[in-house]
């Protein structure tokens, strides 16, 4: 009788193991298991949500709708002008990194206008809008003209936009779960630069709309 019990209990629990969800299982890469490194709402302030970080830097932005406002005139060509940035961010690693930023494209550019500048000093990646609504991908400061995105997006919309590069060099460029952009083998100039603007300071275009709830893992 006490060897049948055993023989139940194992058989139990062989089957409980083999007919779980493998939804179940957690994953080493599950995203949800990775931590906030940064998270700016953009909402009432510019601070970091998790404190590992300085306030964004900006002039002439304005808070509104949710998010911040910036009005495509870079800061140093026009008095009035706008600029925003963040100097530095605590372990973001460019070889390996997740970000999501919520945008608004205030209407579409007669000329490419950047929506986010990773690397404000070496401009390692970015992604910028194009007079057609189509976004470019570009990598090491160097846009490339015919690698732009099928799709295009509206302007006057939220929309959430995420970029994920990994070890082996896939970089993926998502707008609300739909991939725009994926390359392989990226090859990142990129000097441990950890910072990222609104604007190419090179050229002097900065990003006409909103930005809203910037999360870096």
């Amino acid at each position: 009788m006490k060897n049948q019990i055993i023989f139940l209990v194992i058989g139990m629990l062989f089957l409980s193991f083999f007919s779980c969800d493998k939804n179940d299982i957690p994953k080493k890469d599950d995203k949800q298991e990775r931590p906030k490194i940064a998270h700016y709402p953009f909402s009432t302030d510019y601070s970091d949500l998790t404190g590992n970080n300085d306030d964004a830097r900006q002039e002439n932005t304005s808070l509104k709708d949710g998010g911040v406002f910036m009005d495509g005139n870079y800061l140093w060509d026009d008095d009035e002008g706008s600029v925003l940035w963040i100097p530095k961010i605590k372990n973001f690693h460019p070889d390996n990194f997740r970000l999501s930023l919520g945008f608004k494209v205030a209407r579409l550019p007669d000329l490419n206008k950047p929506i986010i500048v990773l690397g404000h000093r070496k401009r390692w990646a970015m992604i910028y809008i194009t007079p057609s609504g189509q976004l470019n991908l570009a990598f090491n400061d160097v846009p490339r003209k015919k690698n732009l995105s099928d799709q295009s997006i509206e302007p006057d919309k939220w929309l959430n936009l995420s970029m994920e590069r990994n070890e082996t060099g896939v970089f993926i460029v998502k707008v609300d779960g739909i991939i725009f952009f994926r390359t392989e083998s990226t090859v990142l100039d990129h000097e441990n630069d950890n910072s990222l603007a609104a604007y190419h300071g090179g050229n002097g275009n900065m990003f006409h709309g909103y930005w809203r709830n910037l999360v870096i893992r």
